[in-house]
């Protein structure tokens, strides 16, 4: 009766020992979350489309664009017809993204740690969103020293894709950092 206790102990010693945790998140659950926050922050949006800012099934977004500051090279898909699985998303991952109308492209950061999300609201927006300075100062923490991300934070607008809709909407509407 020990032995084949110790046995089944074992057992399912071995096999938890052999599983690998992944450091993937659930893209739907993600992306439900990056497009609550914005539908939240740029309720506008719904005047040019009654669904708002949502993705599709195969996790192409609408009416924003996504792109990992971690891992520039993992990007999201832009039609369904893109190969590939798009993007990503990674435990310790910074995440940037936006409307991708001009004028209504207030800047969100995402941070994937510990199976929870932390988004940092209208970064580029100094009279409606997250201070700048605070969002880099939370990163430093994070990065331990890794200036090739946080150049890329630094720089996070140019890491997203924006239309003009006419000569008027070329800015944001806030007060804003850094301007365009």
């Amino acid at each position: 009766m020990k032995v084949m206790l110790v046995s089944i102990c074992l057992l399912v010693f071995l096999s938890c020992a052999n599983t690998q945790k992944t450091n993937l998140y659930d893209k739907e659950k993600v992306l439900t979350e990056l497009n609550t926050v914005l539908n939240n922050s740029v309720p506008e949006y719904k005047s040019i489309t009654d669904i708002g800012f949502s993705n599709t099934d195969k996790g192409v977004t609408i009416g924003y664009t996504i792109r990992d500051l971690t891992d520039t090279t993992n990007i999201n898909k832009r039609t369904p017809d893109d190969k590939g699985d798009g993007i990503k998303f990674i435990e310790n991952h910074f995440y940037h993204f936006a409307p991708v109308i001009m004028s209504m492209s207030y800047s969100h950061i995402a941070y994937l740690e510990d199976g929870n999300i932390k988004i940092f609201k209208s970064i580029n927006c100094i009279d409606k969103g997250d201070d700048f300075d605070k969002f880099i100062a939370f990163a430093k923490t994070k990065l331990k020293g890794n200036n090739d991300v946080l150049e890329n934070l630094e720089n996070y607008r140019d890491f997203g894709e924006y239309l003009i809709e006419d000569n008027y909407g070329m800015t944001v509407n806030c007060k804003c950092k850094p301007c365009e």
